[in-house]
């Protein structure tokens, strides 16, 4: 009930957020549910099933991966302690958030059932009959609908979606806090004894705006008043945000994958009826090239926060201004909450660029509805990731952009920071990219 409530008092934000996972989850059933139908209207092509229901374990990624990056953003995710003096503890925040995201992926699947009824025919006399260019039998109409198994198929990406967010949502133990000098203790003690609220504030606001733009003692090349003027050593703690690991596992995977690409190509063959049939009228593709792909694409993805943070890092090189400065470290800061979510846009512009090439070789028939279905499904999934978490970027930054406004910033030195940020990022990801998609597509069509 308290789901419930929280969902329909949400903001008109938080809504469509909630409606995007709904759209998502509706669309992973009705894939999971066209698998189950080949299977009824061609019970001999069993194999081919299966394989279609495995194709279908990459939308239903997608979109729990939408639903956690949404739970990020819900105000359960933020407002702890108004849970907690409402009698909700902390530990049960997380079974909230995952509550709530089962419930946006279980409208969708009901919307997706609905949907399966009425092209089945079944809802004929209520909505009339579906359309004609439609396929019926990829549904299974005609033939008896298992429900125990519809059910069981709808109900898998509600409970994904609910498992994921209370994994990765659950809190981490309490970090133990440092221990303050008496000296530091009893000047702060003094300090507070003597300021006003109207001090404190003007003070809090100069002192995020002094980090923001004035304390350039951690920027290499730049001396400041608490070194002599001396010029610190870079390090990777400079900006107080750490270098995200993964950027050598995540090339050594690539490497291995593409390495694993081309020994299976030139050197191996697989044996007759053993090829991996792909979706969508994409042909087929060798096994270990098949997971060779997949090696080179998931250390790309495992190696995007730290390329993000090295982006970040190339912005305060050679004395940077006021702009450099504050997009450098913003982007620093915000690696880890971006890079993943642009990494699985990397991700996606490798398998476009995969399945371009393998289309082009193959020269099949046009994908179908539902392949078309598939492949917008994950890019809708994939940006909607990216979107919120660059919302929640922007959400974490208010405070900064504040202070900036109160300095009186113009207007388009902050615009100039988002365009650095843009940038920086989409110049050292899309070549990147670019590169891991072209070799890795080459080696498919063998």
């Amino acid at each position: 009930m308290l789901t419930l409530r929280l969902a329909l008092g949400s903001r008109p934000p938080a809504l469509l957020r909630r409606l995007l996972v709904a759209a998502a989850s509706a669309g992973v059933g009705l894939l999971l549910l066209s698998a189950m139908g080949h299977a009824l209207a061609r019970p001999a092509e069993g194999a081919a099933s299966a394989v279609r229901l495995l194709w279908c374990a990459v939308p239903l990624a997608a979109a729990v991966r939408l639903s956690l990056a949404v739970a990020h953003a819900e105000p359960p995710g933020r407002l702890h302690g108004a849970l907690a003096a409402a009698g909700l503890l902390p530990a049960r925040v997380p079974l909230l958030t995952a509550a709530s995201a089962a419930l946006s992926c279980a409208l969708g699947s009901v919307a997706a059932g609905a949907c399966l009824l009425y092209l089945r025919g079944h809802l004929a006399g209520v909505l009339g009959a579906p359309p004609a260019g439609w396929p019926a039998e990829a549904f299974g109409a005609g033939r008896p609908l298992p429900l125990a198994g519809a059910v069981t198929l709808l109900a898998l990406t509600p409970a994904a979606a609910a498992l994921t967010c209370a994994v990765a949502l659950r809190p981490g133990p309490a970090a133990a806090p440092a221990p303050v000098p008496p000296a530091e203790s009893a000047a702060a003690a003094g300090g507070r004894d003597t300021a006003s609220e109207g001090t404190e504030a003007t003070s809090s606001g100069g002192a995020v705006a002094s980090e923001v733009l004035l304390d350039t003692r951690t920027v290499p090349g730049h001396g400041g008043p608490g070194n002599g003027g001396r010029e610190p050593d870079p390090g990777p703690d400079d900006t107080g945000a750490a270098v995200p690991a993964g950027l050598g596992r995540g090339v050594l995977l690539t490497a291995l994958g593409l390495g694993v690409e081309v020994y299976a190509a030139r050197w191996t063959e697989p044996a007759p009826g053993a090829r991996l049939p792909l979706p969508g009228g994409l042909g087929t593709a060798a096994p270990v090239v098949a997971a060779g792909w997949a090696l080179a694409v998931a250390g790309l993805v495992l190696a995007c926060p730290a390329l993000v943070h090295a982006a970040g890092r190339a912005l305060e090189l050679l004395r940077p201004g006021v702009a450099r400065l504050v997009a450098g470290r913003g982007l620093q800061e915000e690696a880890l909450r971006v890079g993943r979510p642009l990494g699985l846009l990397c991700a996606s512009l490798c398998g476009a660029v995969a399945g371009v090439r393998l289309w082009t070789v193959a020269q099949e028939r046009p994908p179908g509805p539902l392949a078309v279905l598939g492949a917008v499904l994950v890019a809708v999934c994939v940006l909607g990731t990216v979107l919120v978490a660059l919302g929640e970027c922007r959400h974490a930054r208010r405070p900064s952009a504040a202070a900036l406004a109160g300095l009186g910033t113009p207007p388009g030195v902050r615009r100039g920071v988002v365009a650095l940020r843009v940038a920086a990022t989409a110049g050292i990801l899309l070549p990147v990219t670019a590169v891991v998609a072209v070799l890795a597509a080459l080696p498919l069509d063998s």
